[in-house]
């Protein structure tokens, strides 16, 4: 049976037949939210795989049948308010949700903004910083933001031309419109060049 975009939880449930498996309660990695990603840009696609695969390999348990709700609520709601939830079930105290826009990560833009950012996610509010990476982005710099930061790319450039600018601020539009923010905070590096 095929399962497109899913295709890592249909590995995971191979596993799981053959070998133990358990859920850590530890953090063990941190990623970041890409929007041409298969958990965004296929959202859909991979919330009805994944429930073709939780009712193939359903037992009857009580776990079973909260996972299948949850994804039915999930495939039911838009992405902005599953993102708040999942937030306010991850801090318990969501207070506003945040998003920083950053044309560039330099040496002082990325040590400000992520002090900003991990303050703000520290005191409960819901952090999301979407960004470009150029080369003179230091390697590792996800490590600078604490993992209930989502960071997104958003490949940006620091030349002006028209019709890049013009995409790139349409798809900058979508995914602030999705996030659904309080407030967003925009980081203006083109200023005076």
């Amino acid at each position: 049976m095929d399962f497109p975009a899913a295709e890592d939880y249909a590995l995971f449930w191979a596993l799981a037949r053959q070998h133990q498996v358990a859920n850590l309660p530890d953090v063990l990695i941190k990623y970041e939210l890409d929007p041409n990603g298969i958990s965004l840009g296929k959202r859909n696609t991979q919330l009805k795989s994944r429930l073709k695969l939780q009712r193939k390999y359903f037992d009857g348990s009580a776990a079973a049948m909260a996972g299948i709700a949850r994804t039915l609520a999930l495939l039911a709601m838009p992405y902005a308010l599953a993102f708040k939830i999942k937030a306010k079930l991850r801090g318990g105290k969501s207070m506003s949700a945040i998003v920083h826009v950053v044309e560039s990560f330099g040496a002082g833009t990325l040590s400000m903004v992520s002090a900003i950012a991990n303050a703000q996610s520290q005191d409960g509010h819901q952090v999301t910083v979407i960004h470009s990476v150029r080369e003179e982005t230091p390697a590792g710099w996800r490590d600078l933001f604490v993992p209930a930061v989502n960071c997104i790319h958003l490949p940006m450039q620091r030349a002006i031309h028209p019709l890049n600018d013009f995409r790139t601020g349409r798809a900058l539009f979508k995914w602030i419109a999705s996030i659904a923010p309080d407030v967003v905070l925009c980081i203006p590096v083109r200023l005076g060049r």
